[in-house]
């Protein structure tokens, strides 16, 4: 009996999904330039985007040594729509969920499932079964259209250094986020500010991101080095810093940044958060701020905003607004919203509407 409830329940499931009338779809967060394929991901991996609330497209497959042949056709077709969609697709061994926390994904050790997550929790899942979805996960065909009426496409997409040198040399005009994926700022900015302005504005145009903590660039051997040779060039090279750059640039560079290229040139920039406070005469003040008197004249967006707080330098903040220690001062990061969200929706709104 309980077998044919959960039976009738996957129909029933399967039913709804197929006659999706577009409202059910789920809008993903992130897709991809320089993804060739699935990006596989640890159980681990998984329980931080489930907590972190991130909305993907997620294949169960059955084993690393499984001999399952619908999972190697169908592992060709997701590879093959990550490169030509610009979609991410995590990847996760079903084996790995089996007893642990799997968030209401159906588990089978001898054929693959494919899950939607909208916001951290299940939103659609189409485990494989000969007679009702077969087809999508057999024909490239079917799996593309099956995307398209269950998802909605990202916006922010991430791409790599060769990629923003050919925009460049191509006199593209875009916007850009430089940020870095342990960075708290980074994590505060994207779901709290970039993510929901592409919820409320549907004909947004795309952002693409660069991810520094690479090796290369931010990490040394797997070792975060911000003052090694190969980041302090890149962020030269690219106007984040007030070396390379007066008008753009802030101090040695900062996470998050975001950057205007308008025919291959840079136009306008926009720094979220990294501001300094410090007490001063027994009063908590902003010392070191992107947003100055002298640059906010300088910076496009803010021509003609009628943004209160669009300089912060030397503006007094409360301790109510800090997080203070013997060692240091910071601001909070819901305090600081209240002065950087205006700032970034408005460099967004200027740029990708």
């Amino acid at each position: 009996m309980k077998k044919c409830l959960i039976f009738i329940s996957l129909l029933l499931t399967l039913f709804a999904c197929e006659n999706n009338d577009g409202s059910d779809k789920v809008k993903l967060d992130y897709g991809s330039l320089i993804d060739d394929g699935i990006t596989y991901i640890s159980k681990d991996e998984l329980d931080i985007k489930m907590l972190d609330e991130d909305s993907f497209i997620l294949a169960i497959y059955p084993g690393a040594d499984s001999l399952c042949g619908c999972w190697t056709v169908f592992r060709e077709n997701l590879n093959r729509y990550v490169q030509e969609e610009e979609r991410i697709i995590y990847g996760v061994d079903a084996f790995s969920l089996m007893g642990e926390e799997s968030y209401g994904i159906t588990l089978a050790d001898d054929r693959p499932n494919l899950a939607l997550i909208e916001k951290g929790k299940l939103k659609h899942q189409w485990l494989y079964d000969t007679k009702n979805t077969q087809q999508f996960y057999t024909s490239y065909f079917y799996l593309s259209e099956h995307f398209e009426k269950y998802t909605i496409a990202p916006k922010a997409i991430y791409i790599d250094e060769d990629t923003l040198d050919s925009f460049i040399t191509n006199s593209y005009t875009f916007a850009i986020a430089y940020t870095w994926h342990s960075c708290s700022d980074c994590k505060y900015c994207f779901p709290n500010v970039v993510l929901p302005f592409f919820t409320k504005e549907d004909e947004a145009k795309k952002i693409y991101i660069i991810d520094l903590e690479v090796d290369g660039l931010l990490l040394v051997d797997g070792v975060k080095d911000n003052k090694n040779e190969n980041y302090v060039a890149f962020l030269n090279e690219y106007g984040l810093t007030s070396e390379s750059n007066e008008t753009f640039g802030y101090e040695t560079g900062f996470v998050p940044t975001f950057q205007y290229y308008k025919d291959g040139e840079l136009f306008d920039a926009c720094v979220y958060f990294n501001d300094k406070v410090e007490q001063i005469d027994g009063v908590y003040k902003i010392t070191r701020s992107y947003y100055t008197n002298e640059r906010i004249a300088q910076l496009p967006f803010l021509t003609n905003s009628s943004i209160e707080n669009k300089v912060l330098l030397d503006k007094t903040i409360s301790e109510d607004e800090l997080n203070i220690t013997p060692e240091s001062v910071s601001f909070k990061k819901e305090a600081a919203s209240i002065y950087h969200d205006p700032l970034l929706n408005l460099f967004l709104s200027t740029y990708l509407l």
